[in-house]
């Protein structure tokens, strides 16, 4: 008599099995890129968002005392040279028309945010007269390259606001090209209060 004897794999390395454990692992493996993009998603969103509320804070940034002050300098204005005062109210027009044409953008090219620039310091010159003065030396090939709205705007404001001026000493903000840098300067001579 013969005896047959069959000797089976064991249940682990038997095909249909090493397929359900193939598609499990698979499985697992997808479930977990699925949930590490979805938190990298969660990041970058996040990121994004704290950007745009830095970028609407900084456009929010026109300073009250700002206008408060230009308002003062057109009144005196008005009693002592109305073509002056006319002057400023159009340069205080054309300030705010450049802010609301870059509010909602977060990068626009520094040609455009150099223009607000001369804007903004042409009615500070009215309050300031010779004692403030502002250099500005960015080559052409520099003046497509996008900045956020009204940086330069806000750090010369604070050069103004927080420093010494007389006609005598005039206050110099320089903005110029470094390489790719984009530098902002002045002279530290602090205020005991601000303007």
């Amino acid at each position: 008599r013969t005896i047959t004897v069959e000797v089976r794999a064991p249940w682990w390395r038997r095909p249909w099995i090493l397929i359900a454990l193939l598609g499990l692992a698979l499985g697992l493996v997808v479930f977990f890129v699925r949930i590490r993009e979805g938190r990298l998603r969660e990041r970058q969103r996040l990121e994004e968002e704290k950007v745009k509320f830095q970028l609407d804070a900084l456009r929010s940034q026109v300073d009250p005392h700002f206008l408060f002050n230009s308002f003062n300098t057109l009144l005196e204005l008005i009693e002592t040279d109305q073509g002056r005062a006319a002057e400023h109210v159009e340069k205080l027009s054309e300030f705010f028309r450049q802010i609301l044409l870059v509010r909602d953008k977060e990068l626009i090219p520094l040609r455009d945010e150099i223009g607000t620039l001369h804007t903004y310091f042409g009615l500070e010159q009215q309050r300031f007269g010779r004692a403030i003065d502002l250099l500005v030396d960015v080559p052409k090939e520099c003046e497509t390259a996008c900045v956020v709205p009204l940086t330069l705007q806000l750090l010369v404001e604070n050069a103004l606001k927080h420093n010494v001026a007389t006609v005598a000493d005039p206050l110099r903000v320089e903005v110029r090209a470094v390489g790719e840098l984009l530098v902002v300067e002045n002279p530290n001579r602090p205020r005991r209060s601000a303007v």
